[in-house]
């Protein structure tokens, strides 16, 4: 036990090498599945979506989790069928019995015994007061509670893949961004730098003018930093490795369209596709075929059983075989009347109410939060379609305050100060604008993966 437990509580423990080359061989048996791709062609978001349907591990899980559901179902259905099975016995005995015989002696009598016995056997529960008809139901309803989930994990690797491509697609454009800020900043320092050659301006103005090009180039090298992050975001979450070096097209896109749709609507429509309301709703018809299992319980059982043996052994005494074959056959009808067990009936009768009270009180719950989830996106996509033309119109005006002002500067009106900030200001328009198109984006897929219309 001390070899499998940390020695210390202060020290960490020693992790084993033989852990370390299992943990390798699986990892290697297990690489990521590489469909043949159009290496030549960047992909756009319905091509990325398409892979990661098929590369994504999440996925597979929910799928080998409905199948193993679907298998459970199966074997609730075979209690149906008679329980078919044979055996064989097979052995050999000796006994060795030495008799004292009065006036003669004692004498030895050798016994030997052998038996072959072959048995099919068979065992049919024929009424069981809908116990089996509850299995099934309660295994079916889990089947399908699986399949829903299958589902909802294809819907959230297309909500995450949908999510991370947008924060791509905003990042490269804030990249470009900081890269255009820069190139500003290197005109800035060169007005600056005619000014000062002019009279017109100088030392301080320089040095200002470059510790904003030193500022602008840290900008640049962030952004296309967090560029680069937000690519192999993307591309784990569809299920590629990071640094692979797969095309990824984020081209401008047009902008979603208001809803048209009314809020009451929308809600009532998006409940009954939910997968979390469907699961809701399979757990508490689930629970109430437990239920009926358990009631299923205090109730009488009838069933077969039958047994067909042939013997074919022999008896040999002191080297005298005698052979003694023999044909056994069984058919018993059984009765099982269940009297007292100690209250176990009665708890879980209990507990499957219980369960069944659990389940109707979760599906209220889900309702409630599923509810808010959607107002919630409504309202989010709502907001985020206005905030785009709101920030386009702040790029637009921050773009002729810094034109301005840098023309200015150059005719010798203006100050450097005002320059700089409508240069930063410009260079926050365009980062929240680009930010606002992805948010817009994204609220589409949240409010049709809220509304359970994820397609």
């Amino acid at each position: 036990m001390d070899s499998l437990a940390p020695a210390s509580s202060v020290t960490e423990w020693d992790v084993p090498v033989t852990l370390t080359d299992q943990a390798q061989q699986a990892l290697g048996a297990t690489d990521r599945p590489m469909p043949a791709v159009h290496r030549d062609a960047p992909h756009d978001l319905p091509a990325l979506i398409d892979l990661a349907q098929r590369l994504n591990p999440e996925t597979r899980v929910a799928w080998e989790q409905a199948r193993v559901a679907a298998h459970a179902v199966d074997a609730a259905s075979a209690e149906y069928f008679p329980q078919i099975g044979a055996g064989l016995v097979m052995g050999r005995g000796r006994s060795d019995i030495t008799y004292d015989l009065p006036g003669l002696g004692s004498t030895t009598v050798d016994n030997t015994a052998t038996a072959t016995v072959p048995t099919v056997y068979a065992e049919w529960l024929l009424y069981d007061s809908g116990g089996r008809d509850a299995a099934v139901r309660l295994a079916r309803r889990l089947a399908l509670s699986e399949n829903i989930g299958f589902n909802l994990a294809h819907q959230e690797t297309v909500l995450d893949v949908t999510r991370e491509y947008h924060e791509l697609r905003s990042a490269r454009t804030q990249a470009e961004a900081a890269a255009e800020a820069l190139a500003n900043s290197r005109r800035i320092l060169a007005a600056a730098r005619a000014r000062r050659d002019q009279g017109l301006g100088d030392v301080v103005e320089v040095a200002q003018a470059e510790q904003a090009l030193a500022q602008a180039q840290l900008d640049d090298l962030r952004a296309r930093g967090e560029a680069r992050s937000a690519r192999a975001a993307l591309l784990a979450s569809v299920g590629v490795a990071p640094d692979d070096d797969l095309a990824i097209a984020t081209g401008p896109m047009p902008l979603p369209v208001e809803m048209t749709q009314r809020l009451d609507g929308l809600v009532r429509d998006a409940l009954v596709h939910r997968p979390d309301i469907l699961q809701a709703v399979l757990n508490l018809q689930a629970q109430r075929a437990a239920q009926a299992g358990a009631e299923a319980e205090f109730q009488p059982k009838v069933g077969v059983v039958a047994s067909l043996a042939r013997n074919e052994g022999g008896l040999a005494i002191n080297g005298n075989r005698f052979d003694l074959p023999a044909t056994d056959s069984l058919a018993l009808l059984t009765l099982e009347v269940p009297i007292f067990n100690g209250g176990l009936r009665e708890s879980r009768r209990s507990a499957a109410a219980a369960e069944v009270a659990g389940a109707e009180a979760a599906l209220a719950a889900v309702r409630n939060e599923a509810e808010a989830a959607i107002i919630t996106a409504y309202e989010g996509m709502r907001t985020a379609v206005e905030a785009v033309r709101s920030a386009e119109s702040l790029v637009a005006a921050s773009r002729r305050t810094a034109e301005a002002t840098l023309s200015a500067y150059r005719e010798g009106v203006g100050n450097l100060p005002d320059v700089l900030a409508a240069q930063n200001g410009l260079l926050d328009a365009e980062q929240l604008a680009s930010q606002a198109r992805a948010d817009a984006h994204v609220s589409v897929a949240v409010l049709a993966f809220e509304t359970g219309n994820f397609q």
